[in-house]
């Protein structure tokens, strides 16, 4: 089990390679495509891509450990190391290409507590 103090480092990893991603990615145009969770709440192919990307860097990283995604894993499990994840933080700004959005991760566990959010504006 890796140290509760490389936790922040490796959220911030995983965070990375998802925003990376990100940046390249396009939102997709059609509003159809666009799955509804709530009244302005969406989820889209992009959302559930982020978040495989994020969960993997993690689990290479925790072997063990569990995510909580709010896509793909939305469980809660109550045990040992759990990630917290939400891949796209602001989902309708990045569909309508407004620059105010983030891939935010954080770490729970019995004795320890971290969080990293990495906000992506575009230029």
């Amino acid at each position: 089990m890796n140290s509760p103090l490389d936790l922040p480092a490796i959220a911030e990893a995983a965070a990375l390679r998802a925003t990376a991603w990100l940046r390249s990615a396009r939102p997709p145009e059609d509003p159809e495509e666009w799955e509804t969770k709530g009244r302005h709440d969406f989820v889209t192919s992009i959302d559930r891509e982020a978040e495989s990307i994020i969960t993997e860097a993690l689990l290479a990283a925790v072997p063990g450990c569990r995510v909580m995604g709010e896509e793909l894993a939305p469980d809660t499990p109550t045990d040992g190391l759990v990630w917290v994840v939400d891949p796209l933080d602001g989902t309708t700004n990045f569909l309508h290409r407004y620059p105010q959005y983030a891939v935010a991760i954080a770490a729970a566990m019995a004795t320890a507590y971290c969080g990293y959010r990495c906000r992506k504006l575009v230029v």
